[in-house]
């Protein structure tokens, strides 16, 4: 095999997804660069970072704690509104997200829109 032959192959591959259902998380949204780049270990928030790498379009992840240990969900959005506008406002506080979780080729993925996404704590 070319190394172009197992390129292309690798586009021709079809997309693994489980049938999405509705659910309601809380958590934090974060980014991915920033979270595991800086945060990791400590368990802190930088909203800053994060504010500045969903701006620049790194995806946005929902982090929840289930059972001790971090669950992360890839955010998709349901709206024409891209999902790192619709979630900028909220990044690195506590809130609850509705939508519809799915398992797409290995990763969690959360599908919603800002209207869904509340604060825990009223600002």
């Amino acid at each position: 095999l070319s190394s172009s032959s197992a390129a292309s192959d690798v586009y021709k591959r079809q997309v693994q997804q489980t049938a999405p259902k509705p659910i309601r998380l809380e958590g934090n949204i974060i980014d991915a660069k920033c979270w595991f780049a800086n945060n990791q270990e400590e368990e802190t928030i930088d909203k800053h970072c994060i504010k500045q790498g969903i701006s620049e379009g790194i995806p946005p992840l929902f982090k929840v704690e289930k059972d001790g240990q971090n669950i992360y969900y890839l955010l998709e959005s349901t709206t024409t509104e891209t999902i790192n506008t619709a979630v900028i406002k909220f990044v690195a506080d506590p809130v609850s997200i509705s939508g519809e979780v799915l398992s797409q080729n290995g990763w969690n993925v959360l599908r919603t829109n800002a209207e869904q996404i509340i604060y825990l704590n009223e600002k």
